[in-house]
C-alpha cells in the first residue's frame, strides 16, 4: 500500500513538475508608432507578444514587424488589401536608423508570398493590386488577399530602432506610415501548445 501512494506521489511530482509551468521565454521587438496599434500574431491573435504593428489605412490594414536572426535584420511588410483596392509602393527601399547612434541601413522589400495564390503576383511586387506598370511604379488589381513583402538586411544587432518604411497609395492617394521605433523585449509564454 505504501509502494503504491509513493509511486502515485511520484508520478504526480513527474508529470506536474514537467507541466504544471511548462513555459517558453523568447526575444523579440516591441513596436509602437502613432496611428498604429500593437496587436498578436500567433494562434490567430490572441496569444505571444504583441510583435507586430497594424495601421488601417483607407481600405487596407498594413502590418510592420521586425525580428534578427544570424546576422541579419528582417522587416515584414504585410498588406491585406480588399477587392478592387489598389496599393502602389513609391519606393522597395526602407530604412532602418539605430536609436543609440543614428546609423542608417537600407534594405529592399521583396515579395514573399500572396494568400491565398494568385497568378498575377510576381516577383517585382512592391506594389499590391493584376498587374500593370506605370512611370517605374510596379501595380497589381487584387481580390481580398493578404500580401508579405520582406527586406532582409545584413546589419549587426541592435537594440532599439527605428523603421521607416517607403510612401505608398491607396486607390491613388497617397500615404505615409509614421516612423516605427522597436525595442528589445523578452516574452514568457506558459503552456505554449495549449494557448490555442
Amino acid at each position: 500500500m505504501r509502494d503504491h501512494k509513493l509511486f502515485l506521489l511520484l508520478s504526480f511530482v513527474i508529470l506536474f513538475s514537467g507541466c504544471a509551468a511548462p513555459f517558453v521565454t523568447h526575444e523579440y521587438f516591441s513596436p509602437s508608432s502613432d496611428g498604429g496599434k500593437t496587436i498578436y500574431t500567433k494562434c490567430r491573435g490572441t496569444s505571444g507578444p504583441a510583435d507586430t504593428i497594424r495601421f488601417p489605412v483607407k481600405s487596407i490594414y498594413a502590418d510592420v514587424s521586425a525580428s534578427y536572426y544570424k546576422n541579419y535584420m528582417n522587416i515584414s511588410l504585410s498588406l491585406k488589401v480588399p477587392t478592387y483596392s489598389v496599393v502602389i509602393m513609391s519606393s522597395k527601399e526602407l530604412t532602418v536608423i539605430s536609436s543609440s547612434d543614428s546609423i542608417k541601413y537600407k534594405g529592399k522589400l521583396e515579395a514573399k508570398y500572396s494568400y491565398p495564390e494568385t497568378s498575377s503576383w510576381g516577383v517585382l511586387r512592391p506594389i499590391i493590386g493584376g498587374a500593370y506598370k506605370s512611370q517605374g511604379h510596379f501595380a497589381v488589381k487584387t481580390y481580398p488577399k493578404v500580401y508579405l513583402l520582406q527586406a532582409k538586411i545584413n546589419m549587426p544587432e541592435i537594440n532599439n530602432f527605428i523603421v521607416r518604411m517607403p510612401e505608398f497609395s491607396v486607390n491613388d492617394v497617397k500615404n505615409t506610415l509614421s516612423d516605427i521605433k522597436f525595442e528589445k523585449n523578452k516574452s514568457v509564454e506558459y503552456f505554449p501548445p495549449f494557448n490555442c
